[in-house]
Formats: C-alpha cells, sequence, structure tokens
C-alpha cells in the first residue's frame, strides 16, 4: 500500500485554502492546474511510497515515541507560491508559518526515526507547504505566463490559522477520480495516545 506520514489541516483552513483556488481558477486558462480537493489537503512530512502489511508494526513503534515528545503547535497558512518559480510552476502552494519551529523539529524526527527502519532520507530541506493544484505539463508559453502573472499578484498572507495537534500515517488509494487517503492510526502530541 501507498502511505505517508503527515499533519492534518482543519476544516476552516481547508475552507480559506478552496477561496484561494477558486480565486486562482478564475484568472487562469481553464484546465491548465489540476486542483486538490481540499479535503484532501494535508502536510506531507515524509512519503514512504509502497511498504507492505508487515512495515506498519515498526512504523508505528517508531511514530508513536516521536508524537509522544513532540508539542502542538500553531501553523499560520500564509503566502501563495510555485515549485519550482512561477514562471515554470509545477506546483502551486500555500506556505506555512510555525514560529515556534515544532513543526520543523516534528519533521526531522520523523525523517530520523523512519531513515533507521530503512527508508530514504529527504534529499532537500524541508519546505512547509500545502499544495493546492499541479500544473499541467503540456500548458503552452502564453497560458504559462498568464499563469505566472497570476500567482505573482495574488496575495493570501495571513490565510487562516490550523492546529498541529497529531502526526497521521495515511494510506493512499491511486483511482481514476484521484487519491484517496484513509487514515491508518493518529497519535496525538505530545501524550503518546492514539486516537
Amino acid at each position: 500500500m501507498r502511505s505517508f506520514v503527515a499533519v492534518e489541516i482543519e476544516p476552516e483552513a481547508q475552507r480559506a485554502l478552496a477561496q484561494v483556488a477558486d480565486r486562482l481558477r478564475r484568472h487562469l486558462p481553464a484546465g491548465s492546474v489540476r486542483w486538490v480537493d481540499p479535503a484532501n489537503i494535508h502536510l506531507t512530512l515524509k512519503f514512504l511510497g509502497e511498504i507492505d502489511n508487515g512495515d506498519l508494526l515498526p512504523i508505528q513503534q517508531v511514530l508513536g515515541p516521536i508524537s509522544a515528545q513532540a508539542q502542538p503547535a500553531i501553523m499560520t497558512l500564509t503566502g501563495v507560491g510555485a515549485f519550482p518559480r512561477p514562471q515554470r510552476a509545477r506546483v502551486i502552494w500555500i506556505g506555512l508559518d510555525e514560529p515556534q519551529d515544532r513543526l520543523a523539529q516534528l519533521q526531522t524526527a520523523v525523517e530520523a526515526g523512519l531513515a533507521k527502519l530503512g527508508f530514504d532520507r529527504q534529499a532537500r530541506k524541508f519546505a512547509p507547504h500545502l499544495t493546492l493544484g499541479r500544473v499541467r505539463p503540456e500548458l503552452g508559453v502564453s497560458d504559462r505566463q498568464a499563469l505566472a502573472e497570476v500567482l505573482t499578484r495574488e496575495r493570501a498572507d495571513n490565510l487562516a490559522v490550523s492546529s498541529m495537534r497529531s502526526l497521521v500515517l495515511f494510506r493512499s488509494d491511486l483511482r481514476p477520480s484521484g487519491a484517496v487517503y484513509s487514515p491508518i492510526e493518529r497519535f496525538e502530541l505530545g501524550t503518546g495516545n492514539h486516537a
């Protein structure tokens, strides 16, 4: 099963993300972006790829203690951007700000703990973001320019806040209609309790 470790985004923040996506959609060429369903938007800390049922227990045994030691936090959704940059956008995102650095500490701990189980460490630096949509690769030059202009103009400063209260091990099922994410287990931060 395909799986990943993430922090969920609260419904109010998901609604704010949907409003930004709708605003962007109105100014972009039709069909130029595959928008993520707001209910599926989450902050991925570690993509695990394909794992077997036998891998679940060791992963859970790593995530439980990490969650118990981590502290809850408040994240601010702020700023819109694109990877690698607006002129060559492949992914449209909203940034996350968490000034106490608990989010980065949690990601580092997850990365290190899962590396001990043989999962490859992420090569690039962790850049917390929420994916709003993926730009279609066949987009023409003029449409790409229009997209870059819209992204440069868009402001989504202090869009919403969302609590970081638990770490979630998710299963990802790919279907013709898109990916469906199902929580395998939630680990409350700072308590070690499982929800």
